[in-house]
C-alpha cells in the first residue's frame, strides 16, 4: 500500500509544530542569553573607557608634576653654580689674606663641595625624573592600545546585537510560518 505523501496528516501537522515551538523556543533562549551577555561586554567596556579617562588625567597630572619638579631640579642645579662660584671666590679672597685667611679657606672648601655634592643629585635627580617620564609615557601607550580595544569590544558587540536583530527577525518569520501552516492544515482538514 502506498502513503499519498502530498496529503498531511494530523499526526505530521502536530509533529512538525512541535519541532517549530520547539526550534522557537531554543532560538528565543540563546537570544536573551546573547542580549544579556552583550549587555555585560558592553557595560564592561564603557567601564574600561571611563578607567581609561580617569587614568588619562591621572597621567597628565604627573607630567605636569614632573615638569614642575624638572623646573625646581633646573633651578637647584642654576643655584648650586652660582654657589659654587662663591666658593671659588671665597677660595680666592682667602688665598689673598694668606695665613690670616687660612678659617675662610677652609670654609670656601666646604662650600664649594656642598655645590658640587648639590650639583651631582641635581643631576641624579633629573635622571630619575627623565625615567619617570619614560615610565609614564610607556603606561600612556598602554592605556590607549586599551582603549582601542575597548572600542573593538564595543564594536563587536553592536555586531552581535545586529545578529541578535537578525534572528530576531528570522524567529518572526518562523511564527508566521507556523500560523501559515497551521491555517493551512485547519483549510485543509475542514475540507476533508
Amino acid at each position: 500500500m502506498e502513503t499519498d505523501l502530498s496529503k498531511p496528516t494530523a499526526a505530521s501537522y502536530d509533529a512538525l509544530t512541535q519541532a517549530l515551538r520547539t526550534s522557537l523556543k531554543q532560538l528565543e533562549e540563546a537570544t536573551e542569553l546573547l542580549r544579556s551577555n552583550s549587555d555585560v561586554l558592553i557595560a564592561e567596556a564603557e567601564a574600561l573607557v571611563a578607567v581609561h579617562h580617569e587614568m588619562q588625567q591621572r597621567a597628565e597630572s604627573g607630567q605636569v608634576h614632573l615638569q614642575q619638579s624638572s623646573q625646581i631640579v633646573n633651578e637647584v642645579s642654576r643655584l648650586a653654580n652660582r654657589t659654587h662660584i662663591l666658593g671659588l671666590n671665597a677660595a680666592i679672597e682667602a688665598a689673598r689674606a694668606g695665613e690670616a685667611g687660612e678659617g675662610f679657606r677652609v670654609v670656601a672648601r666646604e662650600v664649594q663641595q656642598l655645590a658640587q655634592n648639590s650639583r651631582s643629585l641635581a643631576v641624579e635627580v633629573e635622571e630619575h625624573l627623565k625615567g619617570m617620564g619614560t615610565q609614564m609615557q610607556g603606561v600612556t601607550r598602554l592605556m590607549e592600545s586599551i582603549v582601542a580595544q575597548a572600542e573593538n569590544h564595543q564594536r563587536a558587540v553592536e555586531g552581535l546585537r545586529k545578529a541578535m536583530e537578525q534572528v530576531n527577525e528570522a524567529m518572526a518569520e518562523l511564527r508566521r510560518v507556523r500560523e501559515s501552516v497551521g491555517r493551512t492544515w485547519a483549510g485543509n482538514d475542514a475540507l476533508s
